[in-house]
């Protein structure tokens, strides 16, 4: 988080005859940025400087409560939350609550995408705002097609028509839809505020939480306090989905609590919401661009956590509710299991190719945080085609055919080339594998006759 000393804030307390001038600062840089071209926005300098500007709105604007939502908001986070959720076993009894809940096009699109999949799971929700009116809304289920009542946007702008006739029951003659039976089943509303240190007895713990698109609008030392009360109802090797905040408020909590990030379709969820990525850097709920470059970025970037160790202050019995205090020891910090996969792939061979992405699907459906990187020998397709990382199996510096008639050469070559080079080879491939949990060599033909 920003500190009282850093650079934003002191451009934000120059004055000039009694006025700040950051705001014609910030006007006049808006101008001339929305007349760059977008790609180049995104250039390292240019996302640098934007990410200044967004500091100085930030510390310039007053934050407040919106209740702005869609229908379907981010279909990547959806797709995960499927995944996640069919995990569980045949029947299984999922607990989810969802925080900050507004009208309740978040609880409801969640419900659909669990419920349409997975038909036999019982799903118990909480759904919990701050708000009464927003949430009589919520609960009611009833939108209007012309004036989405309280929220000022177009919530059914990220549908079509076939969703819309999944979700509601349509009455064209009030110009009105309301929410379908089997979607409001199961859900307890609750008027309470996230930060409430009530919470936890109120909802008890669940399997899932959603806290999205309201952090955002309170200060951070606020914002701060809240989430790690949130952290309190997911219970051990629960999930927790948060987005819509201050980046370095939810990096400064998940690495003080050792939350493990949710690598799968990291990039798509950050970029899911429109609305959010495209108010970079003029609004102050904003969100940079998706930047690989910095050394902290799948932390920073996560939306969703595991959170497979109890937090500081959370319940240890579920059964009789009562809180165990641990206040006195710091959590244990984890982080995603880490896999190597070594073989003969990114060369054309359908049947390598294939069992590299059968390999893959079945490891991300099983571990969605699993962190992945493959040595092979055709590491740029597998990069692209994969989103993984990947290097190459090997290099090669000279083509030993050129010095095959000279034995001087030859001799200087492994002296001056070969020998440092397998030395360098050996390292790299420490580093490659350093931190590595399993080794996986799917056979592939790369250890055999006619390849060695």
């Amino acid at each position: 988080m920003l500190g009282p000393q850093s650079m934003p804030t002191r451009m934000a307390k120059v004055t000039l005859l009694r006025k700040s001038p950051v705001s014609a600062y910030l006007k006049l840089n808006k101008w001339i940025w929305r007349r760059l071209p977008p790609s180049l926005t995104t250039l390292p300098p240019f996302r640098s400087y934007g990410n200044l500007l967004q500091r100085l709105v930030r510390i310039s604007t007053a934050r407040r409560q919106y209740f702005g939502t869609f229908f379907l908001r981010n279909r990547p986070q959806l797709e995960l939350i499927r995944r996640l959720s069919n995990q569980r076993g045949l029947g299984f009894t999922l607990k989810i609550a969802f925080l900050g809940c507004s009208n309740g096009a978040e609880v409801y699109s969640i419900l659909r995408t669990i419920r349409s999949r997975r038909p036999d799971l019982k799903v118990i929700a909480h759904a919990v705002d701050i708000s009464k009116e927003i949430l009589e809304v919520a609960q009611n289920g009833v939108y209007s097609l012309k004036a989405p009542q309280l929220v000022g946007e177009p919530i059914f702008a990220r549908m079509n028509g076939d969703e819309l006739q999944d979700m509601f029951d349509v009455d064209r003659a009030r110009d009105e839809v309301r929410i379908k039976t089997w979607l409001k089943e199961g859900i307890i509303w609750h008027l309470e505020d996230a930060a409430s240190p009530e919470l936890l007895n109120v909802v008890g713990p669940q399997d899932m939480v959603v806290a999205n698109n309201f952090l955002c609008h309170m200060t951070p030392p606020t914002a701060e306090r809240c989430l790690r009360n949130i952290a309190h109802l997911v219970t051990p090797t629960g999930y927790l989905f948060v987005s819509g905040i201050d980046l370095d408020v939810r990096t400064k909590v998940a690495l003080d609590l050792g939350w493990r990030p949710i690598q799968d379709l990291m990039e798509d969820i950050h970029d899911g919401d429109p609305s959010v990525r495209g108010d970079w850097p003029w609004r102050y709920w904003g969100l940079e661009p998706f930047n690989k470059r910095r050394r902290d970025w799948k932390l920073r970037y996560a939306s969703a956590f595991q959170l497979d160790v109890q937090c500081e202050g959370q319940i240890s019995s579920p059964q009789t509710g009562s809180l165990a205090l641990e206040r006195d020891s710091k959590p244990k910090k984890t982080y995603p299991l880490k896999i190597s996969l070594f073989g003969n792939f990114g060369q054309g061979n359908l049947g390598n190719d294939c069992t590299l992405q059968a390999i893959l699907y079945n490891l991300r459906q099983r571990r969605p945080d699993v962190e992945l990187n493959c040595i092979c020998t055709g590491p740029e397709a597998i990069a692209t085609i994969h989103n993984i990382a990947a290097v190459p199996i090997h290099d090669i510096f000279v083509t030993p055919g050129l010095l095959s008639s000279n034995p001087l050469a030859r001799f200087l070559r492994k002296v001056f080339i070969g020998i440092p080079h397998e030395l360098y080879r050996w390292l790299k491939a420490f580093n490659t594998l350093k931190g590595t949990d399993m080794f996986i060599v799917p056979g592939t033909q790369f250890l055999s006759d006619n390849l060695t």
